[in-house]
């Protein structure tokens, strides 16, 4: 988004890039925050193992 509104409108790409920059940073570090504190939840094995094929 912000490499295509510099390259139509430079004058206003270099504007509107700190309001493209900013809310992806905050969802960049809310995203690593959330994994860090919830974890990704993985199935938990049921104690047997599938017999080979």
């Amino acid at each position: 988004m912000d490499v295509l509104a510099q390259f139509l409108v430079p004058d206003l790409g270099e504007r509107i890039a700190t309001f493209v920059v900013i809310p992806s940073a905050v969802a960049e570090i809310a995203t690593l925050g959330y994994l860090l504190v919830i974890g990704v939840k993985t199935p938990k094995p049921d104690g047997r193992t599938p017999a080979a094929a």
